[in-house]
C-alpha cells in the first residue's frame, strides 16, 4: 500500500455508503442511546466540506498513531496518551459526548471486533491492540 493511500480516510461518498450499509446494525446496537441520537442529529447536518475536515483530522491522528506504534513508543507514554485525548476530543466535537467509560469501550471494540481490528491493523499488525492498550491507559489516568 502506498504511503498516501495508507492514511487516506473516508471520502464523503464512502461515509454515506457506510452509514447506509451499517444503519441496521448501528440502530440495533445503539439506537436507544443518547449518544446515538446526538450523533445522528449532528452528522445528518454535515456537509461534504465538514466531512472532509473530519476525515483530515482522523487521517492526521492515524499518522501519529502509526508513528508511535512503529517507533515502539510504550502504550503508556505521554505522546500516545496525548493522542488518545485528541481522539476522544474529536469524537466529542463531531459525533457525541464520549465519556471515559465509553472511550474505554471503544478501545475494546477496536481490538475485539474484527472489522475495527482489520481497519487499524492494515497500518501495522497489532495496531488495534496497541491502540486499545493506549486508550485503556488514557482512561485510567482520567478516572
Amino acid at each position: 500500500m502506498e504511503t498516501v493511500d495508507m492514511f487516506k480516510g473516508f471520502d464523503y461518498e464512502q461515509v454515506l455508503e457506510a452509514k447506509k450499509r451499517f444503519e441496521d446494525e448501528v440502530e440495533k446496537r445503539w439506537g436507544k442511546t443518547e449518544a446515538y441520537e446526538i450523533s445522528k442529529i449532528r452528522t445528518s447536518a454535515y456537509t461534504k466540506e465538514i466531512w472532509n475536515t473530519i476525515s483530515a483530522a482522523e487521517e492526521e491522528n492515524m499518522k501519529e498513531l502509526v508513528a508511535c506504534f512503529n517507533e515502539k513508543i510504550a502504550a503508556n507514554d505521554s505522546r500516545i496518551i496525548t493522542l488518545c485525548g485528541k481522539a476522544r476530543d474529536h469524537i466529542n466535537k463531531y459525533y457525541y459526548p464520549c465519556s471515559v467509560e465509553m472511550f474505554s469501550n471503544l478501545g475494546n471494540m477496536y481490538a475485539n471486533d474484527e472489522r475495527f481490528t482489520e481497519y487499524y491493523d492494515k497500518n501495522g499488525k497489532g495496531l488495534a491492540e496497541y491502540y486499545n492498550k493506549a486508550i485503556q491507559n488514557y482512561c485510567n489516568l482520567q478516572a
